[in-house]
């Protein structure tokens, strides 16, 4: 049972009395010595009675109808959060967001700016990058290179026919073709391009990448070591994606696929109406099997967290942690990399942002100072 003073009659008048009238369109007048709103004019703008709102604020009355609830939320001004605690008091589901948010608020901003230790990006609610910092530029590799509509972890994941920028005759590997071990290097290692330099053209993709072409270079001929993919074992993929510039070995890529697709379907219910989540659910379904099975389970979840290995190309193997946190009202997800303290993991994930790759900071991380 809700304790006096947390209840939904409390909420709506703590909201009520702290609405200056100006706001609402009211006059304060000399003789006024009600406190923010009186009964009467929250009555009037959201169109019930005084004696309806009197029995609200009482506790007499427990469940307004959803109009109800919309036209309080309206009147008293609410924040998104402030209205959806109101229907949550008043027993009532909070109605879905339509729009999937790109926008990293103030408080998150600074704290993912101040998390130097690790490589960091945020993802939208529908795993469309966002954000990144040089940590992860020199880890994974500087995702500015690439076209925003490359950035989708998701769309990374099930690839749909050739990837965003590929070549005639180049191939995309499944979640099923794994080696035994990442494909020999073959050459110099290039430059990555930094957030000044734009590629002429994206790179053709033929099996694994193992150089990354800078803003004067294009690719001619696959290179040495990039032959088809054949299948180890279940729990382990070496994986080049377009999102990262050298292989990256998943300790369990069959969690993290099924991991991947829950989420999105729980995201379903906070954007029914979202274009862009939608238009990618349906992508993805009629473009990769593995997705179209696994969204056919029905599971729903939030993908938290796995491990990896990093094989860089500078600095060999990198083991990391990998951690998802989700903000509670933008659905943003801060994807951290971080190696186990003390550990010589941990000094080549710091090494990592010395390279070229982490210089100049990408053009995300740049925009947050």
């Amino acid at each position: 049972m809700t304790s006096r003073g947390e209840g939904l009659g409390a909420a709506i008048r703590a909201w009520r009395e702290r609405l200056p009238p100006a706001a609402a369109g009211f006059s304060a007048g000399y003789r006024r010595r009600a406190v923010g709103l009186r009964r009467e004019e929250l009555a009037d703008l959201a169109g019930v009675s005084v004696e309806y709102l009197v029995r609200l604020e009482q506790g007499r009355s427990t469940a307004p109808s959803p109009q109800v609830a919309a036209a309080l939320a309206r009147a008293l001004q609410l924040t998104t959060a402030e209205r959806d605690h109101l229907y949550r008091l008043a027993n009532l589901l909070p109605p879905p967001t339509d729009v999937i948010s790109d926008q990293i608020p103030p408080g998150l901003r600074r704290v993912v700016s101040r998390l130097a230790d690790a490589a960091v990006a945020v993802f939208a609610a529908d795993w469309q990058m966002v954000w990144w910092n040089r940590q992860w530029a020199g880890a994974i590799g500087d995702p500015a290179s690439l076209p925003p509509e490359s950035r989708n972890f998701a769309r990374n994941t099930f690839p749909v026919g050739p990837p965003a920028g590929s070549g005639p005759g180049s191939a995309t590997p499944t979640s099923h073709q794994q080696p035994a071990d990442p494909p020999a290097r073959s050459g110099p290692r290039t430059t990555t391009p930094t957030s000044h330099q734009q590629p002429a053209d994206p790179p053709a993709r033929s099996g694994p990448r193992t150089t990354t072409p800078t803003s004067h270079q294009r690719p001619t001929d696959p290179p040495a070591g990039s032959e088809p993919r054949t299948t180890t074992s279940a729990s382990h993929r070496w994986d080049a994606p377009a999102m990262s510039s050298w292989p990256v070995v998943y300790d369990n890529v069959d969690i993290t696929a099924a991991s991947i697709v829950s989420d999105l379907r729980r995201a379903t219910g906070r954007f029914p109406r979202e274009e862009r989540l939608t238009t990618l659910i349906s992508d993805l379904i009629e473009g990769n099997e593995q997705f179209a099975a696994l969204w056919a389970a029905g599971a729903v979840g939030a993908h938290r967290s796995d491990g990896k290995v990093i094989h860089h190309p500078e600095l060999g193997p990198i083991a990391v942690d990998c951690d998802v946190l989700t903000d509670g009202e933008t659905e943003l997800k801060v994807v951290i990399l971080t190696a186990a303290p003390g550990s010589e993991d941990e000094s080549k994930l710091r090494l990592a942002t010395m390279l070229p790759d982490a210089e100049p900071a990408s053009r995300a991380d740049a925009a947050l100072r």
